[in-house]
């Protein structure tokens, strides 16, 4: 990769997958999302992909470390102690 696309990247694998993220204040983000192997692609170290439900597989499918879902965000914040 060239600087100029690394932008805010640290020194990544040259098969390295790069998506970039717009945010709503138009900033950019380059994120690492996968490494291409002679096998295929993978998701990068920390990355994980989600695949939507479908009419083959009616579940979502989570693939990468720790592939398990996510708490919801509504419910990072409780308190242990909360009555909700």
């Amino acid at each position: 990769m060239t600087d100029r696309i690394q932008g805010n990247l640290p020194a990544c694998p040259p098969n390295t997958w790069v998506a970039t993220v717009v945010y709503a204040n138009g900033r950019r983000a380059n994120l690492p999302v996968a490494l291409r192997t002679s096998e295929g692609e993978r998701p990068y170290p920390g990355a994980q992909w989600i695949f939507p439900p479908t009419l083959v597989n009616p579940e979502e499918t989570i693939v990468g470390e720790n592939a398990q879902r996510p708490e919801p965000r509504s419910h990072r914040n409780r308190s242990r102690f909360s009555s909700h």
